[in-house]
């Protein structure tokens, strides 16, 4: 796991296996909140390697350091293994392919191609989306045949049977008369963003009739919101239960992805800053209006979302997305265990 969204993706499935007898060696480093979640949800974690910057020089070390001291790892386990599974880890798949490991690959994203070039060329399996066409894959290296689709959202494997603690927010000592709004920065930290902090300016416009809360996706972010907002916007200092945030609050404001489609399957109107080239996933949410779409949103726009004044669909979750990987890790298992 080397970010916080593959903790909550994983951890039914994790649940649902150790209950049939399966047995996890999970491996993880210290990115955004992924420890911190791995802690609240009791799953026992072995820290490898970390994240080594943003620059290609250090992307190109940490590949292949981290993809090394997985390997090591691997082979020292290697007669416990049946399979390796990870949510967009180039490392799992050098890794296990080095190892002689069989490895399933899955991702939602089809615009990060540092990282699902490397992936997919090691890969024994590459699980998509059925909204993501295979031919996104296909010119990035990825063979057909390789490749299976899975209905829905990602986010829905999680949530699909999600009920939501409506006290969750005053458990967190959140008081207030005013609409809540949730607000995700930037992955400042990913290859792929090129700005950061531009929703400082909104952010102050809005915190004068709205109570804010700020997410952060790391330590530097969080110090550096502090420092301008203070008090008057509440920043968590540990990792919150997003999905319980999002149902409580009337409004997301998210620059980032998965926060913004848990808000479209947990039914709440969301507005998407991304700034860079959009996945094919988020089009498809912003043309069939489940999620709305500005870079650069101000408060009059906002103040018109929450007053109900812009029409959104109501996306219907389901457990199609849950029972296609449960059941492809029952079946893969059943099937490295018989040879």
């Amino acid at each position: 796991m080397t970010n916080s969204p593959h903790v909550l993706f994983f951890e039914p499935l994790i649940n649902m296996l150790k209950k049939e007898g399966v047995e996890f060696l999970i491996s993880a480093r210290p990115y955004q909140q992924t420890i911190e979640l791995l802690k609240q949800k009791k799953l026992d974690y072995e820290i490898i390697g970390k994240h080594y910057g943003k620059s290609k020089s250090r992307k190109a070390f940490g590949l292949f350091f981290r993809s090394f001291l997985l390997w090591k790892e691997m082979t020292k386990q290697k007669k416990r293994i049946s399979f390796s599974i990870s949510h967009g880890s180039p490392y799992c798949s050098i890794a296990s392919n080095f190892a002689g490991i069989y490895n399933l690959w899955t991702l939602d994203g089809d615009k990060a191609k540092d990282v699902i070039v490397p992936s997919v060329k090691f890969a024994n399996k590459v699980i998509i989306p059925e909204i993501v066409p295979k031919e996104n894959y296909v010119k990035m290296g990825t063979k057909e045949e390789k490749i299976a689709q899975y209905p829905g959202l990602k986010e829905e494997v999680y949530l699909w049977d999600f009920k939501p603690n409506k006290r969750y927010l005053q458990e967190i000592g959140v008081e207030t008369d005013k609409p809540i709004i949730l607000i995700r920065p930037e992955a400042s930290k990913a290859v792929y963003i090129k700005e950061t902090e531009f929703l400082i300016p909104l952010i102050r416009t809005l915190k004068e009739d709205y109570f804010i809360i700020l997410i952060s996706r790391t330590l530097d972010q969080n110090i550096a919101y502090r420092r301008v907002f203070g008090n008057s916007v509440f920043i968590p200092a540990e990792a919150l239960d997003g999905p319980n945030v999002i149902a409580n609050c009337s409004l997301v404001i998210s620059a980032g992805g998965t926060m913004n489609r848990e808000a479209v399957v947990l039914e709440k109107k969301v507005i998407s800053t991304f700034r860079e080239e959009m996945l094919t996933v988020d089009k498809w949410l912003i043309k069939n209006r489940f999620m709305l779409h500005n870079p650069n949103p101000n408060k009059k726009f906002v103040d018109y979302v929450i007053n109900s004044k812009t029409e959104t669909g109501k996306y219907r979750r389901s457990n199609k997305a849950f029972k296609f990987f449960s059941d492809f890790m029952r079946n893969t298992l059943a099937c490295e265990d018989a040879t």
